[in-house]
């Protein structure tokens, strides 16, 4: 199906109620800054909006009623999903590009490009608090028990705070030097692995040490997914 604008944002999909039955559907954003959902067997729209009119290229955060994204207006969005309403719009002004967002099911966290993180209420879109300690840029996750944020910085460390207040707990260096790029983190079984822009594969083990786990040369990693365990 053609949108008529280039579809920016990675792909995403969500349970819905649609036509009186439970179904799928499918989250695409554009350049344009519009938002489309897609019921995912039939493709007939179920809504599309376009708040934002900026490029929309981070991943959608979709929870049980929400979608959550970030654009290049430098907003933070909360649209219902199953109407595209606007729940609410943050932004803390002139702070640059903000990250995807992830949440803990109490905030929602982003951080932006002049290196500060920020957690924001989910019901309300107020922020809760804002830091810049961290020096963190897009490499945000949060612990599976939804106590802690998982920091990569961008320089040398790797970074554990209290997701209520954003206070550093552990701060533990890893030496990969400078690195602005983006890096996903996995937890498993209580330890934290990342990848870095020296190539290297890092885990944080149960003592809080780094520990380098596989060097791929001078390919950068961005990305890292688990399919199964210890995989």
């Amino acid at each position: 199906i053609g949108l008529g604008e280039p579809i920016t944002s990675q792909l995403v999909t969500a349970d819905v109620h649609y036509n009186d039955k439970d179904t799928k559907g499918v989250v695409a954003a554009t350049s344009n800054g519009s938002v489309y959902f897609y019921e995912i067997y039939s493709f007939e729209l179920i809504w599309m909006n376009n708040f934002s009119k900026e490029m929309i290229e981070t991943k959608p955060l979709v929870l049980k009623d929400k979608i959550l994204f970030t654009a290049r207006d430098e907003y933070l969005y909360n649209i219902d999903l199953n109407s595209g309403v606007l729940n609410w719009k943050w932004s803390a002004r002139n702070s640059g590009n903000l990250s995807s967002p992830v949440t803990n099911g109490k905030f929602v966290f982003v951080s932006s490009t002049d290196k500060y993180i920020t957690a924001i209420d989910l019901l309300q879109g107020t922020q809760v608090w804002r830091k810049n300690e961290h020096r963190g840029y897009e490499s945000l996750n949060i612990t599976n028990d939804n106590q802690k944020l998982l920091i990569k910085s961008l320089s040398d460390y790797f970074v554990i705070a209290d997701a209520s207040t954003g206070k550093g707990d552990k701060k533990i260096k890893c030496g990969f030097g400078n690195d602005p790029n983006p890096s996903s983190i996995l937890e498993i079984n209580n330890e934290y692995l990342f990848g870095a822009g020296d190539g290297v594969i890092y885990r944080i083990d149960i003592n809080s040490k780094c520990i380098p786990v596989l060097f791929m040369g001078n390919a950068r990693i961005t990305t890292l997914e688990s399919v199964g365990d210890n995989m």
